[in-house]
């Protein structure tokens, strides 16, 4: 939610661009500190609530499992 405000997105039709944004930002930092598990979660429930469709959600799995794997 803070992404989303500090960056200035004004509709839930931006949510996508934020969560690739937010995943470029801080998938090391979220693999550092464990909180892998969570971060999935809240994707699953953004895809709950319709914020974008499961093709978007299998690319932002992708995405963040690239820039964490990185981190080891």
């Amino acid at each position: 939610n803070f992404h989303f405000m500090k960056h200035n997105y004004i509709c839930d039709a931006q949510i996508y661009d934020a969560c690739v944004s937010f995943i470029n930002q801080n998938a090391q930092m979220i693999k550092k500190l464990n909180l892998e598990n969570n971060f999935l979660l809240h994707l699953a429930n953004m895809l709950e609530y319709g914020l974008f469709d499961s093709n978007e959600l299998n690319k932002l799995i992708e995405l963040f499992t690239n820039k964490s794997c990185k981190f080891r």
